[in-house]
């Protein structure tokens, strides 16, 4: 594995977006060379479900890709945590898992986390709140050093927590709602947290992530 030597990740959510092909992917492009396409621009691969269920080579075509690429494993819940560590295992990248979480749905966080941790085998996680987290919810976070994504319907408050910290975008931004989040992540990373930036979309925005590379560049 290669050191990471990106002070920020930068992607979109997943890679295998239809609306790219003829806009950004080339019109001729084999569906398996997109992620070499994209990895070509971008450090950050986010792997959603769609990419696990068209993907059926993908340890041998990140093989091809840019050997800083960094692999962020977009889990829907917990049912799915085992998958994703299989697959990060098979794939020859650092990397980590990102997993949606219904804080309504557990009444104990702490006891939840418990069951959590070990199944990790040690890749870093991030949780990625479908509300605003309650303070029982932070406690117990913070008592195991996870932080949780600044998203849609979260706060930054855990961004400085973990060795992996995510600000997850929905949809447009402006540019100076993108330089502000920018700023935010600067301010947060660290040589030993990764700081990812993924920006959503049905297809997620090219631009937006290239305008993002370039204000890092002057930040």
């Amino acid at each position: 594995m290669t050191e990471q030597t990106h002070r920020l990740l930068i992607g979109s959510c997943g890679w295998q977006h239809e609306g790219w092909q003829d806009s950004y992917y080339p019109a001729d492009l084999p569906s398996e060379w997109r992620l070499g396409y994209y990895s070509n621009e971008f450090p950050l691969a986010v792997i959603t479900e769609r990419e696990q269920a068209l993907e059926t080579e993908l340890p041998a075509e990140m093989d091809d890709c840019r050997e800083d690429l960094w692999v962020l494993v977009n889990v829907p819940n917990d049912a799915g945590l085992e998958s994703a560590v299989g697959l990060l295992q098979q794939l020859p990248r650092q990397g980590g898992v990102l997993l949606q979480v219904d804080p309504a749905a557990h009444s104990d966080p702490e006891a939840w986390l418990a069951q959590i941790a070990p199944r990790l085998n040690g890749y870093p996680l991030c949780i990625d709140p479908s509300s605003l987290l309650g303070e029982a919810w932070r406690d117990a976070l913070r008592a195991r050093s996870i932080g949780w994504s600044w998203n849609p319907h979260s706060d930054a408050d855990g961004l400085a927590l973990g060795p992996l910290a995510v600000i997850r975008l929905g949809g447009e931004c402006s540019a100076r709602q993108l330089r502000e989040y920018m700023e935010a992540a600067l301010a947060v990373s660290r040589p030993t947290r990764d700081v990812a930036l993924v920006l959503d979309g049905q297809p997620p925005d090219v631009e937006t992530l290239r305008q993002a590379k370039q204000i890092e560049e002057l930040l």
